[in-house]
């Protein structure tokens, strides 16, 4: 009996495969005898035909002649009549005989594995002993004499059962392929799981004022607004940096003073020292004004500007 096995390409990876790396003439066979994990009992390389003799087949699957007793098939249905010169005793040529073929491949595939695929195929065999028959064939009827009290007879039906070597197939597997994207999510659970995220955002945290002030030193052109960005973002986040804070309080924060930056810029690049005082004078009362105006220029505030940053 020759085998010939392929499995299609599979739908949710997206590494595509040649047709000779999904049908048995490119993939690597091993036949095994109950479990992927067993010793292989045979292998064909790819290229080769993938055949045994009847008998091959059956010493693979555990039965090394037809003629050995079915003990199964013995403990089922035991004999009903003694045969002069027999022990009574089912045998495999008698009984029947199922082998199960379970073809199973397994490998990983993609652009990090050689050639695109290292998948092979194992043929799992799988013996059922008992007794197998392929279905009864009625050979003839035996009708009895009429009773002449209830005009019934009786009848005797005998049927002939085919019984031989039976071969069931079955198919399954596993193929893998990398996934960088799913890797990361993978990870990134696994630590949020152990508990590590506080720690690893508190150190990139403190390590990025360093990094700011290396890109600023670079001279790469941001003069300075990128690592100014960092050490307000840091500052801000400094004490709220685990994972027992309450976000909507700093988020209402950083909202608000979002909403007052727009508020104060209006469209404008910078705001000085006089336009805030003016800003922050439209709505008081003209009693106020004077004695605030009066406080702020009699104090020693150092005029500057306010630069909006994109």
């Amino acid at each position: 009996m020759s085998v010939r096995h392929e499995f299609f390409q599979p739908q949710t990876l997206s590494h595509k495969l040649e047709p000779t790396q999904r049908y048995s003439a490119g993939v690597t066979t091993h036949i095994v005898r109950e479990s992927k994990d067993s010793e292989p009992l045979k292998t064909f390389e790819p290229g080769e035909s993938i055949s045994g003799t009847i008998a091959q087949w059956l010493k693979w699957s555990g039965v090394d002649d037809l003629n050995e007793v079915n003990e199964k098939a013995l403990a089922d249905w035991g004999p009903t009549l003694v045969i002069s010169g027999s022990n009574n005793k089912p045998v495999y040529r008698m009984t029947g005989y199922e082998i199960q073929l379970e073809l199973y491949w397994t490998g990983n595939i993609g652009g990090t594995i050689a050639d695109g695929s290292d998948v092979v195929c194992y043929i799992i065999l799988r013996g059922r002993k008992g007794y197998h028959s392929f279905g009864s064939q009625p050979t003839y009827m035996q009708y009895g004499e009429i009773d002449p009290a209830t005009g019934l007879s009786s009848k005797t039906l005998h049927d002939r059962y085919m019984r031989g070597i039976k071969f069931k197939f079955s198919a399954s597997g596993v193929i893998g392929e990398f996934n960088f994207r799913d890797f990361v999510l993978s990870f990134a659970a696994f630590i949020v799981y152990i508990a590590l995220a506080p720690a690893i955002t508190s150190g990139i945290f403190s390590m990025t004022p360093i990094f700011a002030k290396l890109s600023k030193s670079s001279g790469s052109g941001g003069k300075g607004s990128f690592a100014n960005f960092v050490k307000h973002e840091n500052k801000v986040w400094a004490k709220n940096r685990n994972e027992a804070i309450d976000l909507d309080g700093v988020h209402l924060r950083r909202i608000m003073a979002t909403i007052m930056s727009s508020l104060l810029l209006q469209g404008r690049s910078h705001v000085t020292y006089e336009d805030l005082v003016n800003i922050l004078s439209v709505n008081t009362p003209t009693s106020e004004k004077k004695i605030q105006q009066k406080k702020l220029h009699g104090t020693s505030c150092r005029r500057t500007s306010w630069t909006a940053q994109g």
